[in-house]
């Protein structure tokens, strides 16, 4: 667990060398004393001392996770082994200017304006193609590494609802076989037999629930830091300890820098777990909550940094009918939820997780409503989790056999339903040509550019940085204004 918070809050530590600003340094230096604390037993939060719950693992096991790690992290695209999904041109872009460029990066020729992006994926390996002379060659293998390093850890904390003997197994299964049955929904809605995550997709309505190969595929920034925040919500709700939730506060704030749409839906989480010890009046040890104000300071300046982003669209509603709402949670979640009742000690967790996923679908931000497809990843990846444990460690009695069979029979229609959607992304690994370009030296200017980018997207990325925030992390103002192209048909 204390990996986890160490892995997700590096980013935020290298913030502070990227700004290079007195603030954002003592912000860092209070990260690095919260974490310290965090992992010692004499400042937990808890009144009575437990052991805490380990991960034991034989050496064949740990060396399958980290195979499978790597496997996952090339399959996604990282360091381009295999052709990539078509969002790594900006994951490309990204991590050239970080290696290539002055940090804080900033474009002359476009104003002086100034890169502000939730970059928390891409900054650990621009720092590693620094240090080699810029180069961009080695910063992509260290994002491969990177990436697959969150992979590892997730696949660890996946295990330890498992039995020993099977742990690797069905923690790799837990992270590959999860997705909704669109072939189903897109029948429905079209009466085409064709997968696709976008089956509910018109005029008025835009929905998509990631299944979890898709998402480790396409955008590992925002799928990595809501996958941990799931596995550690799940693993905190029976305990009735506040350390864990300690840990869930702190991959919640640290996700920030990753994703703030990880954030957000972890945040929705946080705090039905607070809530939840609360009402059961779990002791609490006061005079630790230092640490958490630690945190709290800490991860300040990556709210002041991340508010400077323009671009931002408003909070509206999907349009959705009844009918299709029904539909759409049917497809994407049904099953799961069936098998999660099983869940044991671990069930009622599933009601904040229903919250979150019932109310996503009515509400939309931005082209693609990137809000529920984000947002909704943490609350996906617990009910994941719940749905396993509930498949093999479930509770139907023994002597009603006919409950077990329905259990592995709801199983595998789930897995086998979603199978159609996140098998296809496995075609680039076969010797499929590559769809588009994915070039290695392209800037971020230039990628919006070649995509005929709308000025919202533009400002989403390159920002005149001006008010207090950007004064207390001293971004240079623009020299001018930034014009971005108008947009047109994006180039392949």
């Amino acid at each position: 667990m204390t990996v986890a918070l160490v892995y997700l809050g590096l980013p935020v530590l290298l913030l502070a060398v990227y700004l290079h600003t007195p603030v954002v340094w003592a912000a860092a230096v209070l990260l690095v004393v919260a974490l310290v604390f965090a992992a010692s037993s004499r400042h937990s939060p808890d009144r009575s001392e437990t052991p805490r719950g380990s991960i034991s693992l034989r050496w064949s096991q740990v060396a399958a996770i980290v195979v499978l790690a790597l496997a996952l992290a090339t399959v996604g695209g990282a360091a381009g082994i295999v052709d990539p999904p078509w969002d790594w041109n900006k994951h490309n872009a990204l991590l050239h200017d970080l290696t290539t460029m002055p940090w804080p990066v900033a474009y002359e020729g476009l104003a002086n304006a100034s890169l502000v992006y939730s970059f928390g994926l891409h900054l650990p390996a621009a720092a590693v193609g620094k240090v080699a002379g810029g180069s961009v060659v080695v910063a992509h293998a260290a994002l491969l590494l990177w990436i697959a390093l969150g992979f590892a850890v997730l696949l660890t904390l996946l295990s330890g609802f498992f039995d020993r003997g099977r742990r690797a197994l069905w923690a790799a299964v837990v992270l590959v076989a999860f997705g909704g049955a669109d072939l189903l929904g897109a029948v429905a809605v079209s009466g085409d037999a064709v997968p696709s995550e976008w089956w509910m997709m018109s005029d008025d309505v835009v929905l998509q629930y990631s299944g979890n190969v898709t998402a480790l595929c396409w955008v590992p920034q925002h799928a990595i830091p809501s996958w941990l925040i799931g596995v550690l919500f799940v693993r905190a709700w029976p305990q009735g300890q506040w350390r864990e939730g300690r840990a869930l506060l702190f991959a919640v704030g640290l996700s920030a820098l990753w994703s703030p749409f990880a954030a957000m839906g972890g945040a929705v989480l946080l705090g039905a777990l607070l809530l939840r010890f609360a009402v059961q009046r779990v002791p609490l040890r006061w005079r630790s909550l230092w640490v958490e104000v630690c945190l709290g300071s800490a991860v300040l300046p990556v709210a002041l940094f991340l508010s400077l982003t323009g671009g931002g669209q408003e909070l509206s509603t999907t349009g959705i009918g009844v009918q299709g709402y029904v539909l759409f949670l049917a497809v994407e979640i049904g099953l799961w939820v069936v098998m999660a009742l099983f869940a044991g000690r671990y069930r009622a967790a599933l009601v904040p997780v229903l919250l979150v996923l019932l109310v996503l679908p009515f509400l939309r931000l931005g082209e693609y409503n990137d809000l529920a497809m984000r947002a909704s990843l943490p609350a996906l990846m617990a009910l994941n989790v719940l749905a396993w444990v509930g498949a093999v460690r479930g509770t139907a009695p023994p002597n009603r056999p006919v409950g077990r069979i329905a259990l592995t029979v709801v199983s595998i229609a789930a897995v086998a339903l979603s199978v159609p959607t996140w098998s296809s992304e496995f075609d680039r690994v076969v010797g499929q040509p590559p769809a588009y370009e994915q070039p290695w030296d392209e800037t971020v200017p230039a990628f919006l550019e070649r995509l005929n980018s709308s000025p919202s997207i533009w400002a989403q990325y390159l920002v005149c940085p001006q008010g207090p925030a950007a004064r207390l992390l001293a971004l240079e103002a623009c020299r001018g204004t930034v014009d971005a192209p108008a947009p047109g048909e994006p180039q392949p």
